[in-house]
């Protein structure tokens, strides 16, 4: 069996974990003698940068495992946060690893986001663009729909390059048991996982729900809270060999492991 993992930090986490074996070391060694793992994913990956990881995948794939949408979701938590009047958010009190608007989506801390990766310059600004318009919206709620809307763009278009593929596919959530995240980003998360859990159930595809995989602190790499640590990662791979191991069947139905 050959499994290819891409996507974002989740499955290319090395960097994170110095003293123990990445993520797809540790699929790798559970593997053995029986199968191989191939890592197409990249650490700050966001959903637009996927379809291209997918052009690379290897003939001999078998079997299909895309994480994507935290970075997007990190990435916009100025529109969140952003005060109900629709005006810049005053950052003068703001933590030291706040991201600021101006940047944003093309940087968050521990991720080389769009502005790292040539030739998605226009698309990048008109997001960038898209989004500043929404956080003027004083209506929060509309806000967090408007973000539900770009996102279900961005992956469907993730899927259907999947689908290009022809292996069987499974996705996963985005996880919300990070150490310190707020309600209200929670809250906000949960417009994303909305959008991967029914795209996946309309696709007919498997889904691993990280957000009851990773949910003890120690889940969590020390060195960045939103990346998994060798425990979060041997979770992972559990989730990630059952799912491989069951038949996938075109079109469904979708099966969820937690």
């Amino acid at each position: 069996m050959h499994i290819v993992l891409a996507g974002d930090s989740i499955f290319d986490n090395g960097v994170y974990v110095p003293d123990g074996p990445a993520l797809i070391d540790v699929l790798r060694g559970a593997l053995g003698n029986s199968g191989k793992a191939t890592l197409l994913a990249v650490d700050g990956s966001v959903t637009l940068m996927v379809p291209g990881q997918l052009r690379d995948i290897p003939k001999d794939a078998d079997r299909l495992f895309i994480s994507c949408g935290g970075n997007d979701a990190l990435a916009c938590r100025f529109v969140i946060d952003a005060p109900a009047s629709g005006a810049p958010a005053d950052r003068r009190d703001e933590p030291s690893d706040a991201i600021p608007l101006e940047t944003l989506p093309l940087a968050a801390p521990g991720a080389a986001f769009l502005r790292n990766v040539l030739g998605f310059g226009r698309a990048r600004d008109a997001l960038r663009s898209r989004l500043e318009a929404v956080a003027a919206d004083p209506d929060v709620l509309a806000r967090v729909a408007a973000l539900q809307v770009e996102f279900r763009s961005l992956y469907r278009g993730v899927l259907d390059a999947a689908a290009r593929t022809g292996l069987p596919t499974c996705v996963c959530t985005i996880y919300d048991k990070i150490p310190g995240l707020s309600p209200r980003h929670r809250a906000a998360l949960a417009a994303f996982n909305d959008v991967i859990l029914s795209e996946a159930s309309a696709w007919g595809l498997q889904v691993i729900d990280l957000r009851n995989v990773c949910t003890e602190p120690g889940d969590y790499a020390e060195s960045s809270p939103i990346e998994p640590s060798l425990a979060g990662s041997r979770k992972i791979v559990e989730r990630i060999l059952r799912a491989a191991r069951d038949p996938a069947l075109p079109g469904g139905p979708c099966r969820v492991y937690a």
